[in-house]
């Protein structure tokens, strides 16, 4: 409880003389700010149990959104944290893994012109921790670090202004980074279909990723839709198919595929999978008959119950 009533009190606006509001945090001078920051990481880094690491890893995340708010875009607001977490999710420490996975989602999306540095590396971390011999928790980490990127990436790349050769010149290295993450989906696949048999509600808040990435970046699965050891559409299907799972884990990949097929940045590249479409359909049909309370005696009766008397 003590994290959480930090994580308000630093953040608490109150007002200033000038009837401007102000933060305690703010009012910190710069020692104190450091002395902050520096025992955080050190509670973050010995915490063993897991909720209370969550709660301080949330003090973490939002002084480091306050801190990237107020830095020029072309410096490292808190390069302590970065360094910190480059380092955690390097080691066979499962809870400092994740932990730092964690922060990278939290944080993505003010931290793409950042990693846009070191996309090489961030690659290589989570191609690595996406491998079988990890823990689900980790691959499951790692999924969703690497969907909040490939989606954070792209909306960053949209923000640029055309116009401008510098803004220009940054909308296409985001693009090229998010398109070096493309080898990335097989293990992105594998690694869903095998936290589907263990933990489905994992698995959901991962099938909720994969829809954000057809909404922002449709294109971003194509060459592997039907294609590599677990493609993506078959397993989707799969996942709508299976009576055995949850309603909502059905209806995400549902949600999924017809995201994908609606989505007018890549038109037609559902329409091509015939196959997986004509599984679809039949799947759409028998989920509509699931829910029919048949009477076995409909086609014997004479007269109509439901017909609206005259």
């Amino acid at each position: 409880i003590s994290a959480v009533l930090l994580r308000r009190a630093l953040f608490a606006e109150r007002p200033k003389p000038d009837g401007q509001p102000v933060t305690a945090w703010e009012g910190f001078p710069a020692n104190i700010q450091n002395e902050v920051k520096a025992k955080l990481l050190e509670y973050l880094n010995s915490e063993q149990t897991e909720s209370v690491n969550t709660h301080i890893r949330h003090i973490v995340c939002t002084i480091a959104c306050y801190l990237i708010e107020q830095t020029e875009d072309d410096k490292v607001a808190w390069p302590e944290l970065l360094h910190t977490i480059f380092q955690w999710v390097q080691t066979d420490n499962k809870l400092q893994v994740v932990c730092a996975l964690e922060i990278f989602v939290d944080l993505a999306p003010s931290l793409v012109p950042t990693i846009l540095n070191s996309i090489d590396l961030f690659h290589q971390l989570l191609f690595a921790k996406m491998q079988q011999n990890q823990p689900l928790e980790v691959r499951s980490s790692a999924f969703q670090a690497a969907a909040v990127f490939i989606c954070s990436m792209e909306q960053f790349a949209e923000m640029q202004d055309e116009d401008d050769p510098a803004s220009k010149q940054l909308e296409k290295r985001c693009k090229q980074a998010c398109m070096s993450l493309v080898p990335l989906v097989p293990l992105m696949m594998s690694s869903l279909h095998d936290i589907l048999q263990h933990d489905e509600t994992a698995a959901d808040l991962m099938l909720e990723k994969l829809v954000d990435i057809a909404t922002e970046h449709p294109r971003f699965m194509r060459n592997h839709l039907a294609t590599g050891q677990t493609p993506v559409l078959p397993l989707m299907i799969f996942i709508a198919e299976s009576a055995t799972l949850e309603e909502t884990s059905r209806s995400l990949a549902i949600e999924f595929v017809l995201t994908l097929a609606e989505n007018q940045k890549a038109p037609g590249m559902i329409r091509k999978q015939t196959e997986s479409v004509k599984r679809l359909f039949k799947c759409l049909l028998e989920i509509l008959a699931e829910d029919i309370d048949e009477d076995e005696a409909w086609h014997t009766t004479d007269d109509d119950d439901d017909e609206d008397e005259s």
